[in-house]
């Protein structure tokens, strides 16, 4: 009986890994076509390389093995880029999560130097068409993708100040 439980464990053992690894081939691939021709592998740390792996291996769906190939690529290319922090928060991010934060980021206004999201009137139909409601907001906020800063209370809204007279603002660039 121990032969056959043996036999078993051994076999989801290989057929576990063999999916890992396919997910982190898969995912190296992925990058390849983001990564800038001068960037040198070398420069990466050992301990976030380890820790990208360890976290991206279990990642078989298409849409966020893309995610993590962007991830790895931009580590590639500017080592320093992505904390083992930020590797880790986007490991515990759910697909609905991930597409929840890439809509919120096409509502991105770079504004003197400074890259957020701004949202005038969470009840306007542009924001709903888009997925985007109050409760989105919360639920981002809860999961440590974004955070409110000064007043938070919907019926207020916000207020960007301190801008001088004139100033460049770009939009979903």
């Amino acid at each position: 009986a121990i032969e056959e439980l043996q036999k078993r464990a051994l076999i989801r053992f290989v057929g576990e890994e063999t999916q890992k690894q396919l997910n982190m081939e898969n995912i190296i691939v992925k990058s390849l076509p983001h990564i800038n021709p001068d960037a040198n592998p070398k420069y990466l740390d050992n301990d976030w390389v380890m820790n990208f792996f360890d976290k991206c291996k279990i990642i078989s769906d298409e849409e966020m093995q893309k995610l993590w190939a962007k991830i790895l690529a931009g580590e590639a290319n500017s080592p320093g880029q992505y904390s083992k922090r930020t590797v880790n928060l986007v490991s515990e991010m759910s697909k609905n999560d991930a597409t929840l934060f890439s809509n919120l980021c096409s509502f991105v206004w770079n504004i003197r130097l400074t890259t957020e999201p701004l949202i005038l009137d969470i009840e306007n139909e542009i924001y709903s068409k888009n997925g985007m409601t109050w409760d989105v907001l919360i639920h981002l906020e809860n999961i440590g993708l974004i955070t409110f800063s000064g007043n938070t209370d919907k019926d207020e809204g916000y207020l960007y100040v301190g801008l001088p007279q004139k100033t460049t603002i770009s939009y979903f660039t």
